[in-house]
């Protein structure tokens, strides 16, 4: 699983890069009988244009998720893969005791608020549902948890979790999940190929009481 970077200063409406501090080296040489050497040092630094004491976060992401090659279940049973990812609160600065970062997820193309990967280069594409539990699930507690497509939605999808002041490093579990039921009693040679599809994460700081 690959992470990707999602970072959003509110207050300031940009996107912008963490810059990394760096420091290089020089030498002084001397000997017991010549030993008095000197050298410059210059010292840097930059600011960037933005409001002191800011607002910020930094979130990461999955970048994607593969299940793999599926397998046609010989029976019509449930056969689950399950591929364990995480959200995680990178940076939370300056957030007051009553402001978080909320994120939500959804299905890029789907009309029915249900997660999807479809069937590439075809002209008739087969279409297979998967689950996201904002949980980790197997096969032992499955049963016990409710997916995300069972909830409710809102205007930006399912709610995964919300970071506040504090909990800078954070993470918050994701299973998803995909019943290979679903190609049980398929035409192989109708439905082989490459699939995919895409999560659409979306941020925000929400202040309570504002």
């Amino acid at each position: 699983m690959k992470t990707n970077r999602l970072l959003s200063i509110i207050l300031a409406g940009t996107l912008a890069a963490t810059a990394a501090v760096t420091a290089s080296a020089q030498t002084l040489e001397g000997t017991f009988n010549d030993d008095k050497r000197t050298g410059n040092t210059e010292v840097k630094a930059r600011i960037e244009a933005g409001e002191p004491g800011e607002v910020n976060y930094i979130i990461t992401i999955p970048d994607s998720v593969d299940f793999g090659t599926l397998q046609q279940p010989e029976t019509d049973t449930d056969s689950n893969k399950y591929i364990k990812t995480e959200v995680t609160a990178k940076k939370i600065s300056n957030f007051s005791r009553n402001q978080f970062v909320e994120v939500h997820v959804k299905d890029s193309a789907s009309t029915d608020d249900q997660f999807y990967i479809t069937q590439k280069d075809s002209e008739s594409p087969f279409k297979i549902k998967y689950d996201i539990y904002d949980k980790e699930v197997n096969d032992g507690n499955i049963g016990e948890n409710t997916p995300l497509g069972e909830t409710s939605p809102g205007t930006f999808g399912y709610h995964i979790c919300s970071f506040g002041a504090g909990s800078e490093g954070q993470t918050q579990d994701m299973t998803l999940v995909l019943n290979q039921k679903a190609i049980y009693g398929q035409d192989l040679s109708k439905i082989a190929g490459d699939y995919s599809g895409t999560m659409v994460f979306h941020s925000a700081i929400n202040t309570l009481g504002a």
